[in-house]
């Protein structure tokens, strides 16, 4: 660490501190840079940036190190509000623009396009900073090695910052690639050791972690900025399960109640942006990324199967129907995002008194919580134009019980103001659309709605899982048999990361179990296989995010620690936990194992950052059951089986099906129907019990309730 405040030094001689500004750049010229012919929509708005950038291409490179320039790397995505406030204030500036280009070859990288530079160049920021975020700016040599990095910077002190690092480049060019050097070897630095075992008690570890970090107020961990961190929430549920400590349960539905009731849930169309600069979820980055939207649908379905909460039941459909109406392209797949405009989203009351009845305007200002003077706080502190934002004080169920009003009716009166409301503001501008087709993303929205066809017996979610997952095994999959990463249409981009791989894997296991289609376990048999041969750090174990064969890697790092979303090195390690009680094989469950003993060193000192990791491990301690159903699907006993092992909370179980009309021997031939009857064989560890035919046994070995809705209390 010593070391690396040494490397600081050169850092701040060349990097001005970042504040924000409110400059205004000049007007964007229509001569194009080398950005024409991408097909990133994040290059694409920068294509006419007087900034001379290059894509990160052999001949952005090449000339680096033909004219002994510097690299100016700057990385974001399209729906990215501070990427769009610097391109603003600075990539459109002329001077700006002339400093840059007079010291510097200038490269733009969309980071969901090559999340591979992104991760590299992000853990150098990160080691250098304390922190990092989109835009990222880094400088680099003409060997790519690092010399500093900095997130949002003003056109002022960007000006200034590249006249210093030109004269520093131009004088003392050996002292800046020596600390480039250092750089690198810090960040390529790995343990010197591993931990032989996980420690006792690690999933209470991380729970006690996780309540210290609980606010009690608002629900969510930590202070502000405040992300929904879901795979925290699935790793509560599931400790919950084994537990049954109500505490847990507390932590998880206050969360869950506040999320849904704020301003980051879009209370007229459903879907949730990705972040609020408040505690109470009320001010929200507005932002709606597809992974956010997988993952929150996945678990709010997982709590309305834990505890039969309508609330939870509604925002998980709402979000699917949000991602199926907004972000769904043509062919089936799911884009990436929707931008970041608070102006779409936001009311004035007059406008509503227009377009409401007296009423409908009444309650609807009573139900959000709406004001003559705004109800909204952006991050300058002054709403000048009496903005409100659609929020809950308490969920419209309790609500319509505080106001002793008829549940139903109070619901349908309230969903017809939300379609009024929904119609004004279709008339507005919509934000734009990033519609990229990442792959790992896709994965993810995979697994929600197969896993939300299931609890809510959605036929119509199946079905969109399945396009998509046959899209995901026909336009991304390489000749080699692994992954592209995304594609804008036809045009296919970049090579796939260990997350792309881990989430797909993810998705196809759990549509495996809501259709029972043996196409998709072989399919992500092929791809484990694949993380196998590419992905596995050959010195320590584990995962590492960018595959072995791609040698123009600085470094690989390897995956351990949640960020926004669950790291694919932990992912991987539960998806190889549920083939292993699929199909019976050991070499999966060894295979989980020893990657996940390679995890323990991290795990053991942040088990709350591992979620994913920590939910493998409940998963084979437990032990998982081994649910095989024989049946056929003509028969109601049957469908009413699988409705219920689908539908109830039971998260360590894998479900198999085999259907006794097809002639189709299962993998244990042993298993087949016992009184002609629907027959269940419930096992672990490959050992099972006697063969049952009644749906109250089956709830009974398996502790299972059904899925039902709870009465709702006024708090």
């Amino acid at each position: 660490m010593s070391n690396l405040r040494g490397f600081l030094l050169i850092s701040i001689l060349v990097l001005l501190p970042v504040l924000r500004c409110l400059g205004e750049g000049d007007r964007m010229p229509k001569k194009t840079n080398h950005l024409a012919g991408e097909t990133s929509p994040y290059l694409k708005q920068h294509l006419y940036n007087p900034v001379d950038w290059y894509p990160w291409n052999a001949a952005a490179l090449r000339r680096a190190v033909e004219e002994n320039k510097p690299i100016f790397l700057s990385i974001g995505y399209s729906t990215c509000h501070w990427c769009h406030v610097m391109a603003s204030q600075s990539f459109e500036n002329e001077k700006v623009a002339a400093a840059l280009n007079d010291t510097f070859v200038c490269i733009k990288v969309d980071r969901e396009e090559r999340p591979d530079l992104d991760a590299v160049y992000m853990r150098f920021c990160q080691a250098l900073n304390g922190g990092g975020g989109w835009p990222l700016n880094v400088v680099l040599t003409p060997e790519l090695k690092p010399i500093t990095a900095a997130t949002y910077i003003p056109p002022d002190q960007l000006i200034e910052f590249a006249g210093r690092m030109k004269v520093l480049w131009r004088d003392e060019p050996e002292k800046l690639r020596a600390n480039a050097e250092n750089l690198t070897a810090y960040l390529k630095t790995t343990p010197d050791r591993r931990d032989s075992a996980f420690v006792d008690g690690i999933e209470k570890k991380a729970w006690e972690n996780l309540r210290r970090d609980f606010d009690g107020n608002n629900g969510g961990f930590g202070s502000t900025p405040k992300f929904p961190s879901a795979q925290r929430l699935m790793f509560l549920l599931r400790y919950w399960y084994l537990t049954r400590d109500p505490e847990v349960m507390r932590v998880v539905e206050t969360t869950l109640n506040k999320m849904r009731c704020g301003g980051i849930y879009d209370q007229i169309a459903g879907g949730f942006h990705r972040y609020t600069i408040d505690a109470a979820w009320r001010v929200p980055h507005f932002e709606k990324m597809l992974y956010d939207q997988a993952m929150l649908a996945l678990l709010y379905a997982e709590a309305a199967s834990a505890t039969g909460n309508p609330l939870y039941r509604d925002t998980s459909i709402e979000t699917i129907r949000y991602v199926l109406t907004r972000l769904r392209s043509p062919d089936g797949s799911f884009i990436s995002a929707e931008d970041a405009d608070e102006r779409y989203y936001l009311w004035q009351l007059e406008e509503l008194r227009q377009n409401l009845s007296p009423g409908e305007f009444e309650l609807a200002t009573r139900i959000y919580n709406l004001h003559p003077d705004g109800n909204f706080v952006p991050e300058t502190g002054k709403n000048v134009y009496k903005l409100n934002i659609p929020y809950l004080y308490m969920n419209p169920y309790a609500l319509a019980v505080k106001m002793n009003a008829d549940v139903s009716e109070f619901m349908n009166i309230k969903k017809r103001i939300d379609l009024q409301m929904l119609s004004i503001r279709s008339r507005r501008l919509r934000p734009h659309l990033d519609d990229k087709i990442i792959t790992g993303w896709n994965g993810l929205m995979i697994a929600a709605l197969a896993r939300a066809a299931r609890v809510f017996d959605e036929p119509s979610f199946l079905e969109s899982a399945t396009i998509a997952a046959d899209n995901i095994l026909s336009l991304h999959r390489r000749a080699d048999g692994g992954l592209i990463r995304c594609r804008v249409g036809e045009s296919p981009s970049g090579q796939a990361v260990l997350e792309d791989y881990a989430y797909v894997i993810w998705g196809l296991i759990d549509l495996y179990e809501a259709d029972f289609n043996p196409k998709y376990l072989s399919a992500a048999i092929g791809l484990t296989e694949y993380v196998n041969t590419h992905f596995i750090d050959p010195e320590l174990g584990g995962y590492l995010v960018i595959s072995t064969d791609d040698d123009t890697a600085l470094f690989r790092p390897r995956s351990i620690y949640d960020d926004a979303l669950p790291a694919g090195g932990t992912v991987m390690v539960l998806n190889q936990m549920r083939l292993a009680s699929l199909t019976g094989s050991e070499e999966y469950a060894k295979q989980a194992e020893h990657n996940a003993m390679a995890l323990a060193l991290e795990a053991n000192r942040s088990p709350h950052n591992c979620s994913m990791l920590l939910n493998a491990l409940m998963f084979a301690s437990f032990p998982a059951w081994e649910i095989n159903v024989v049946g056929t699907m003509d028969d109601v006993n049957t469908t009413n089986m699988l409705k219920m092992l689908s539908g109830a909370f039971c998260p360590f179980k894998s479900l198999r099906f085999y259907d006794a009309a097809s002639g189709k021997k299962p993998m244990n031939e042993s298993l087949s129907m016992v009184n002609d009857t629907c027959t269940v064989y419930i096992c672990r560890n490959q050992t099972c019990r006697e063969p049952v035919n009644s749906l109250t046994e089956v709830a009974r070995i398996l502790n299972l309730k059904p899925l039902q809705n709870k009465t709702i209390e006024v708090k």
